[in-house]
């Protein structure tokens, strides 16, 4: 598959942006070449490749620069199909080109969701996964193998100082940063999408405090609980982490945080229908590393 996905240029976009409905105000749109470019797409697809009145048009589609079809899958696909979708889009272009092929750009694109980190700033990767239920390790779904999910967290230079204790008494971060990392980051999509519901936080409380310093590193731990309650989805994790402060220079090299607890209900895109009583749920932070 990587070798046949070497032969395309690979482009991720919001599946809301590439079809909007008509009421859709276009100078809201974030990347309207994009849209245009998608739009040009479906015109020229066989009937029948996106179904009529869906509400979502995420899938797997091959296309020229010029936005020609040269193959589509609508929504979730898997491998084999996958592969078998980049074979026949790959050999629907060279007969479109008479065999011309231009090398693909080999451009070093970030991965990650978002702006890039700010100076002062840091950039948190998420992991979200259902807890071992006794001899059960790993909760799983017809349609998901072992799901997991992931997310990324943007902390402001102010945001940081934050979580740096001043001397060794224990320090309390503020509801809003607290309100912020709980409403946007413990969420239940480990197996889907969650809901947008901006009164879900209930309440928390944060404190780090200096727990060792060897040299310039210093490092802190970090305590919490949060009750998170809407969108019909109920969570009560608690916090535990342990960062590392390089004061020599002057940020964080370790920001280890996770959050564990009972998460309940269902959204309506998150896959819990059918497991909606309680069980555990993990959320897991890191600092967001850059690969090679």
């Amino acid at each position: 598959m990587q070798a046949l996905a070497k032969e395309f240029v690979c482009v991720a976009d919001e599946c809301w942006d590439l079809s909007p409905p008509d009421w859709f105000n276009r100078e809201w749109l974030k990347t309207p070449r994009s849209t245009r470019l998608f739009e040009s797409y479906l015109k020229k697809a066989p009937e029948g490749l996106i179904p009529q009145g869906t509400s979502t048009f995420q899938g797997s589609y091959c296309m020229t620069a010029e936005g020609d079809y040269l193959g589509g899958a609508f929504a979730w696909v898997d491998r084999d199909r996958t592969v078998q979708l980049l074979k026949s889009s790959l050999e629907n272009f060279r007969k479109k080109s008479d065999g011309e092929m231009k090398p693909v750009p080999e451009n070093e694109l970030p991965l990650y969701v978002g702006p890039a980190p700010a100076k002062g700033g840091l950039k948190i990767q998420l992991a979200y996964r259902d807890l071992p239920r006794g001899s059960n390790r790993y909760p799983q779904t017809d349609r998901i193998e072992r799901p997991v999910n992931l997310g990324f967290l943007d902390l402001k230079p102010e945001e940081v100082r934050e979580f740096l204790p001043e001397g060794k008494e224990a320090k309390t971060l503020s509801q809003a940063l607290v309100k912020k990392i709980s409403q946007d980051c413990l969420k239940d999509c480990a197996r889907g999408q969650c809901n947008v519901d901006k009164k879900a936080f209930r309440s928390g409380e944060w404190t780090v405090k200096e727990s060792g310093r060897q040299g310039n590193l210093r490092t802190i731990e970090l305590r919490g609980t949060s009750s998170l309650d809407g969108g019909g989805v109920r969570f009560e994790p608690t916090i535990y982490g342990q960062l590392e402060y390089d004061e020599g220079e002057g940020k964080f090299v370790h920001f280890d945080l996770v959050a564990v607890g009972q998460r309940s209900g269902a959204s309506e895109f998150n896959f819990r229908r059918g497991d909606e009583d309680a069980a555990p749920l993990g959320v897991a932070f890191r600092l967001f590393a850059q690969k090679k």
